[in-house]
């Protein structure tokens, strides 16, 4: 293992020599894809945390450098992984180069949007029917991650509504999400209202 891991060092360090960077300014780009990745896993696992002895800072600037090369959005990179692989993906999954061919090959921010439209939509259904039966109020079910389990649902309605509280409680996971430009296409036209005010 030590010998492993001397190698991937070797290794990122050779790279970052041959694009006269040095290995810490892929540290920005290496963070913004752990934390990605930790976002997705914690919409399954709320109290997700990564394996720091696994999945140390050599491991996700490998990533970086994989991401890089792909000239990818790194929101993006993650995200293909998940739907990809599902909501258990293995952090490894983003040096998969199968996924680097994927996202060279298929129109993956069209893909991404017609599967967000289609989980919103979803969302919306549910809540709508949930509503019709009369048993909880909006705020009761806006807060009942059985019936909205995705945190920019429930701040777009909470916004849209005027439940100032529930939109507070949601804000910062929601704003989170919409670095993700897929999502921000998406959800800005499903919530004009919202956008035009709040973002």
């Amino acid at each position: 293992m030590r010998n492993s891991c001397s190698k991937s060092v070797e290794g990122i360090q050779r790279w970052a020599s041959q694009h006269q960077m040095i290995p810490e300014q892929l540290d920005p780009l290496a963070g913004q894809i752990r934390d990605a990745y930790v976002q997705e896993r914690r919409m399954l696992f709320p109290h997700y945390h990564v394996n720091t002895a696994r999945h140390n800072e050599h491991f996700w600037r490998k990533v970086a450098i994989l991401v890089t090369e792909l000239h990818a959005d790194p929101l993006v990179y993650v995200h293909l992984a998940f739907e990809q692989y599902g909501p258990r993906t293995y952090a490894e999954a983003l040096l998969n180069t199968n996924l680097g061919f994927l996202y060279r090959s298929s129109n993956v921010d069209q893909n991404m949007q017609d599967s967000i439209a289609l989980d919103l939509s979803l969302y919306d259904e549910r809540l709508s029917q949930r509503l019709s039966e009369g048993r909880k109020t909006l705020t009761e079910l806006l807060r009942d991650s059985t019936i909205c389990p995705f945190d920019l649902f429930v701040w777009c309605v909470a916004v849209k509504m005027g439940l100032q509280d529930v939109a507070k409680e949601y804000e910062a996971s929601a704003k989170h999400i919409l670095l993700r430009p897929a999502y921000r296409t998406v959800y800005s036209q499903a919530f004009p209202e919202v956008f035009n005010v709040s973002t």
